[in-house]
């Protein structure tokens, strides 16, 4: 009945008079184990990733490590024998074309078979990427199984699309070239643009008041928000990143036109990324690239449930999986970044709440970025690099100086 009067009178109620309900967040590609920052690791446990997650309204998630991180798997994933993607957590070599048709038939068969496979096509950087025949044999091999093929170049975007490849994860830099937009008029394919990778990276080192942000907050400690402050690029390499996300943001636009299913993705657990708020980044940066606000919702809800074959949106008779805002997230996009209350499993809880339990473990190093695909921001990384080196170097003086004393 609308009033609720078949429900038992013990079951507790919410009013949510005055505040807008949205369906859970997916993140289509994450590192869900681990989270870096310019001078820090945290290693991050199965549950407490979960919870940061869920404090930013993402109930969904992919995960592309090794370990048993959420209910929806992403890994392993596949790559050329000494190729890009050779440092991932978990990634699998693969030789050939028929090598590629065993490991897809082996990671299927198993009994932790993933909702996804995952393949670094990125040639960009390495002579030693897949080559386009061993990504059609995986992409046969796989059948009905999602494959998401992360791209480093334009080159290797229209390859993979001619290949038969359905999902494809990342914008090379530069324009689009027009035979990708007419693969892409042709195929609508699902796209996952990770725009917020290395963008938010930039912002983070420019605005300190970004790094105090309450949802950032919520999922890095502020040793490692605080590292975003130290890092020093020149003005030159700035300006050139700002100019490469602006193309980025128009290719974006561009592919939507052309008829890409865009479903959001954070690549989290890298340089300049967040479990959670960097999801919600993302989204945000769609609404400054111009996107309809209803297509960037349904993008980081439904279209990603929707491609693993999962239930979406409301669904009569579920347990309450949803999230409260103060107003509208089709009218102000930043309203993402503040939910209210998160009801999961039928259990309602503030974002503070959900993560009072969670525990960081922090170690004072720099791992390689573990991020499918440069994007042309080798120079940023080594720059970083350079400066957790710098804070290794003040760290071990600080010890010998204790040692000393």
């Amino acid at each position: 009945a609308p009033d609720g009067a078949e429900f038992a009178g013990e079951i507790r109620r919410w009013s949510a008079s005055g505040r807008f309900a949205l369906p859970p967040l997916f993140d289509g590609s994450t590192f869900a184990g681990t989270q870096v920052s310019p001078g820090h690791r945290d290693e991050i446990a199965g549950a407490d990733a979960g919870l940061l997650f869920r404090a930013a309204g993402v109930h969904r998630y992919l995960d592309l490590g090794p370990g048993d991180f959420s209910a929806l798997r992403g890994g392993p994933v596949l790559i050329s024998e000494g190729g890009v993607g050779s440092n991932f957590p978990g990634a699998r070599p693969v030789r050939d074309a028929g090598d590629g048709r065993t490991a897809v038939a082996e990671i299927l068969a198993s009994t932790r078979a993933p909702q996804r496979l995952s393949v670094v096509f990125d040639r960009g950087r390495s002579r030693r990427g897949l080559t386009a025949e061993v990504l059609e044999a995986i992409l046969e091999e796989a059948g009905a199984t999602p494959v998401a093929v992360y791209v480093g170049t334009w080159r290797d975007a229209h390859e993979a699309l001619d290949a038969g490849a359905g999902w494809i994860v990342q914008i090379p830099p530069g324009p689009a070239p027009e035979p990708v937009l007419e693969l892409v008029r042709s195929r609508r394919p699902v796209w996952t643009p990770t725009i917020a990778v290395g963008s938010d990276f930039m912002v983070l080192m420019a605005d300190p008041e970004l790094r105090e942000d309450p949802g950032l907050a919520r999922s890095l400690t502020p040793e490692m928000r605080a590292d975003y402050g130290e890092v020093r690029v020149p003005q030159a390499r700035l300006t050139e990143a700002r100019l490469q996300n602006e193309d980025r943001l128009a290719t974006l636009l561009q592919l939507t036109e052309a008829g890409a299913i865009l479903v959001a993705g954070s690549q989290s657990g890298g340089l300049g990324t967040a479990h959670g708020w960097s999801l919600v980044r993302e989204l945000g940066w769609w609404f400054r690239a111009g996107l309809e606000p209803w297509d960037i919702l349904a993008s980081g809800t439904i279209h990603g449930a929707e491609l693993l074959g999962l239930s979406a949106g409301w669904v009569v008779g579920a347990k309450a999986d949803f999230t409260l805002y103060g107003s509208s997230p089709a009218t102000n996009p930043e309203v993402l970044g503040s939910p209210q209350l998160v009801f999961s499993g039928g259990v309602a809880e503030t974002p503070d709440a959900i993560v009072a339990g969670v525990r960081h473990a922090l170690t004072e190093e720099v791992p390689e970025n573990p991020l499918p695909g440069g994007n042309r921001w080798s120079l940023l990384i080594l720059a970083v690099l350079g400066f957790a080196v710098l804070l290794g170097l003040r760290h071990l003086v600080k010890r010998a100086a204790a040692n000393a004393a």
